[in-house]
């Protein structure tokens, strides 16, 4: 959740896509996960992390049967320049390019149902998602209004995954990264990795160790 207008714009969409993760269990994601230490091949999971991004995602490749806790969902506060904004978009995209091509691929169907929908039929479509980002919203514990601009958010995400994917360097927590397939992951600006400090309070995820 944020103040900025792209941001919040892409608030609706991004609730439908927790609820969907929570209640399907599809991904081990968000930082709080615990699983046994039998059910993962950890030293083949270190090392293959070691040349990729994304913790959680590479973390629900190797994984089976994850089950999502919904009591631990809480919103996380951002504060993000439209730079910012489209270089998450990257990174997001190309996650699942590399690691959850189906999902990319349903994300992709979903919006573009969303927007065939209200052009051909608005009455029924527009409502219905609108409404369905009212109940990701609630089940999510945002009390915001941006959930009515769920279907022109739909409208956006498409180009951003084209942009997305139309890219393979991005910015992320304080380090500028290539990434040009699963285990060909670079970073291109040493100079600017964050202090040690920072990396113990963001928790670390989503970076390459080294």
């Amino acid at each position: 959740m944020s103040e900025r207008p792209l941001l919040r714009l892409l608030e609706g969409p991004g609730a439908i896509g927790a609820l969907l993760t929570v209640t399907l269990n599809t991904t081990a994601w968000g930082g709080t996960m615990a699983f046994a230490h039998d059910a993962l091949a950890l030293d083949e999971y270190v090392a293959d992390l070691r040349r990729t991004v994304s913790d959680d995602a590479l973390l629900t490749d190797r994984v089976a049967n994850v089950e999502s806790v919904p009591e631990l969902i809480c919103p996380m506060p951002v504060s993000e320049t439209v730079d910012e904004t489209l270089a998450r978009q990257v990174r997001w995209t190309l996650t699942a390019r590399y690691l959850d091509p189906g999902g990319l691929v349903f994300g992709v169907a979903l919006s573009l149902a969303v927007v065939l929908g209200s052009l051909f039929a608005p009455l029924v479509v527009v409502p219905f998602i609108t409404a369905v980002a009212g109940v990701a919203f609630a089940y999510c514990g945002l009390r915001r209004p941006s959930f009515l601009l769920a279907v022109p958010a739909y409208w956006l995400s498409l180009p951003l995954v084209v942009y997305g994917l139309s890219r393979s360097t991005f910015e992320w927590n304080g380090r500028r990264y290539r990434w040009r397939s699963l285990y060909d992951a670079t970073v291109l600006d040493r100079s600017r990795e964050p202090a040690s400090e920072e990396m113990a309070e963001s928790g670390g995820s989503d970076e390459m160790r080294e």
